[in-house]
């Protein structure tokens, strides 16, 4: 093998190990990524839990309802946000005197807490 072959080799050599590089390159920058972007979302949830277990503790006489819908909601045992969330649309229309009016002033006022009732998109 002359000098020039030797040479061909050492570049072909060093070719594939700088794409060798580049490849665990990419393969640590996709892992770095999906670990900050599953650290950011884990501190988005926790942030999120601790912000609606402190909503949940409200009792529903903070929301400013009407009468007819506090009424309605305390006659079936639902005293906080945390009880009122764990509900549907649909449980709330098979409650006597919840209508329309009123299930939709309650989703507004969950709303405005950036809260829904259960099942709602």
């Amino acid at each position: 093998m002359n000098e020039e072959e030797k040479l061909r080799d050492q570049l072909r050599s060093l070719y594939w190990r700088i794409n060798e590089m580049q490849l665990d390159l990419e393969k640590f920058m996709e892992a770095d990524t999906r670990h900050r972007t599953r650290l950011m979302l884990e501190k988005a949830r926790a942030e999120h839990r601790e912000r609606l277990g402190d909503l949940c503790g409200t009792p529903i006489d903070a929301l400013n309802l009407t009468v007819r819908s506090h009424n309605v909601l305390t006659s079936n045992n639902i005293h906080t946000v945390e009880q009122l969330v764990k509900h549907t649309e649909r449980d709330l229309f098979k409650m006597e005197n919840m209508g329309r009016k009123s299930i939709n002033e309650v989703k507004e006022v969950l709303a405005s807490m950036n809260l829904k009732l259960k099942g709602d998109e």
